[in-house]
Order: structure tokens, then C-alpha cells, then sequence
């Protein structure tokens, strides 16, 4: 499979630059990739750093929660069997709050956006059991609880659920 996946990343890899803008085909994708992910498994590590530099750098742009969902499952497919992605895991963790939780100031924001506050808190549990200390750091921690103050009494059942299990 890992033969195939290598001949697929370059079309893969250049359909999410192209279309990042576009939800439906960046879904789909993430579909693919994921699937890669959890069968390659550490076969898939040639490939990680280039999805992380699409992931951050997509989310970026656009603010789609199909990106931050795709950090959760790299965070929790390779925390534990790729050795030395620290460094990969916090700067994809950074890149991804600085743009997410300016998006969630309060209980509207959190209600209007809510699979990006679905995505940020589940990728943020996920960070709490692999890379705690990223999440910890006295630079972020106040802002991500804050922030997750704000959506106490999100009017969305898996939006609130996901919050109260990071809380």
C-alpha cells in the first residue's frame, strides 16, 4: 500500500493546494488521507511533514474544520508510534490556535462555528494525552480556557460534549 500511497501523494498533495479553498473536495481528501494514515501507519511517516506544512498552512487561509480534524487524527495516528514529531506536533498545535481561537470569542462565535469548536477542542484532547506540555505551556493554556469558557452552553450537542470532555 505504501507503494501506492507514494505514486498518489504528489496528485494528493497538489489537489489540496489547488482546491483548499473548496470544502467538499477537501473532505473527501481528508477521507483518503486518513484512511492512508491509520493503514500505513508509520509507513506514512515520509508524508507527515509535508501534510502537517498543508494542514497548518491551509487552515490558515481557510478556516475549515476538515483541517483541524485531519491535526486530530495525525496527533492521535502518530503520536506514539512515529519517534521525534515533538517539534512537528507543536508547531502544527500553535499554528492551528492562533488561528482558531481568535474565531471563538464567545457563546455566538462557538454557535455559529461549531464543527471549528467541535475540531479545536477534540484536537486539543487529543494534544492533553500525547503532547500535555504543549497544551500546558504558560503562553496558550489561559487563552485555550478562556476560550473554552466562552462556549459553556453551546447550544450544539456534539460542540458541547467535545468542550465539557476537554473542560
Amino acid at each position: 500500500m505504501q507503494t501506492v500511497f507514494r505514486q498518489l501523494w504528489p496528485l494528493l498533495s497538489r489537489i489540496f493546494t489547488e482546491y483548499e479553498d473548496s470544502i467538499n473536495v477537501i473532505e473527501e481528501l481528508g477521507k483518503v488521507c486518513k484512511h492512508a494514515m491509520r493503514k500505513l501507519e508509520g509507513d506514512f511517516e515520509e508524508f507527515l511533514g509535508q501534510l502537517i506544512d498543508i494542514i497548518s498552512s491551509s487552515f490558515t487561509r481557510y478556516q475549515h474544520s476538515i483541517y483541524m480534524y485531519l491535526a486530530e487524527i495525525v496527533i492521535w495516528t502518530f503520536a506514539q508510534t512515529v519517534p521525534n514529531t515533538n517539534n512537528w506536533m507543536e508547531n502544527l498545535l500553535w499554528q492551528m490556535l492562533s488561528v482558531a481561537l481568535p474565531l471563538l470569542p464567545d457563546i455566538t462565535a462557538f454557535s455559529d462555528k461549531c464543527d471549528i469548536a467541535d475540531d479545536l477542542f477534540g484536537m486539543l484532547i487529543r494534544y492533553l494525552l500525547y503532547y500535555r506540555q504543549a497544551v500546558f505551556s504558560e503562553t496558550v493554556f489561559e487563552t485555550i480556557v478562556r476560550t473554552a469558557v466562552a462556549g459553556v452552553g453551546v447550544n450544539n450537542y456534539e460542540t458541547g460534549k467535545t468542550l465539557y470532555t476537554f473542560l
